[in-house]
């Protein structure tokens, strides 16, 4: 991690500050709902083998 001091202050690289928000953007826009459809479509599964199968 690549850090520049500025007055005493720890001042980022700015590729990688703009990178680790690009980074978070994506995870808040497509994985954490990614994993919500994942979650989803295995809750469905179990109660339709719930349903078929009990």
């Amino acid at each position: 991690m690549t850090s520049f001091y500025l007055n005493d202050e720890p001042i980022e690289h700015e590729s990688l500050k703009s990178s680790e928000q690009q980074l978070r953007e994506f995870e808040r826009e497509w994985l954490l709902p990614a994993i919500g459809l994942v979650l989803l479509c295995i809750g469905f599964t179990v109660q339709l083998i719930g349903t078929v199968f009990l």
